[in-house]
């Protein structure tokens, strides 16, 4: 599963109040799969703060310049050094987020049964695609 997977699943797991679901096999699984999902996750971000505050650690002295330049709309022409580590940085945190990795003791549920479940919850069509990762084919 890809760790941007990881993410919105949490993400997604988390609008879901726990008393609005209707089935404990359910409602059980769902809690399981979020405590795992929610643990990948807090590593992941952990991984990505190590990176950014390295970035703002390396270039603390232009961070609020460089803010400040495109507040105001004007070219940040003299910060090649900045605008380069920051495209670096960006790239990187993507890559983070498109690698696969492997996440055991999720319990799927079958889509029936979490529609059934959820159905007096607020989700949106793409905060229950988010929860692919759980949802048995």
């Amino acid at each position: 599963m890809k760790k941007k997977d990881i993410i919105n699943a949490v993400n997604a797991l988390a609008k879901i109040p726990i008393n609005k679901i209707k089935n404990d096999k359910v409602k059980f699984s769902l809690i399981s799969d979020y405590r795992i999902l929610r643990k990948e996750a807090k590593s992941i971000d952990e991984d990505r703060d190590i990176l950014i505050k390295k970035f703002q650690e390396d270039f603390r002295d232009e961070i609020d310049v460089v803010a400040e330049l495109r507040r105001s709309g004007l070219p940040v022409n003299d910060h090649k050094d900045f605008l380069k580590a920051e495209s670096d940085l960006n790239k990187k945190l993507g890559e983070i987020l498109q690698e696969e990795t492997l996440v055991a003791g999720i319990t799927p549920v079958s889509l029936d049964d979490l529609i059934k479940a959820i159905s007096d919850t607020d989700l949106s069509f793409e905060d229950v695609n988010n929860l692919d990762c759980i949802i048995a084919n």
